[in-house]
């Protein structure tokens, strides 16, 4: 037996395959996984992101975290 993993961008394709797979005798199997475009990925990359750089405390000099983000409010305004 052979096994073949296809990523497909959209769902009306994706469809249109398992429709046409689904017709044929050989096919013994067909297993749908969906994942949110691009999500895992990009949580992914975001974690690794943090873990890499998690040494560098880019908020370690802040005293006062209220006051500091009440500064930054004002800017805003």
């Amino acid at each position: 037996m052979t096994t073949l993993k296809v990523s497909i961008s959209n769902k009306r394709d994706a469809e249109l395959l398992v429709n046409l797979l689904n017709k044929m005798s050989f096919v013994k199997e067909i297993k749908k996984i969906e994942e949110p475009d691009g999500y895992r990925n990009q949580v992914d990359k975001l974690q690794s992101i943090i873990e890499a750089n998690s040494d560098l405390n880019p908020f370690s000099n802040i005293e006062d975290p209220a006051a500091w983000e009440k500064q930054m409010r004002a800017e805003w305004e």
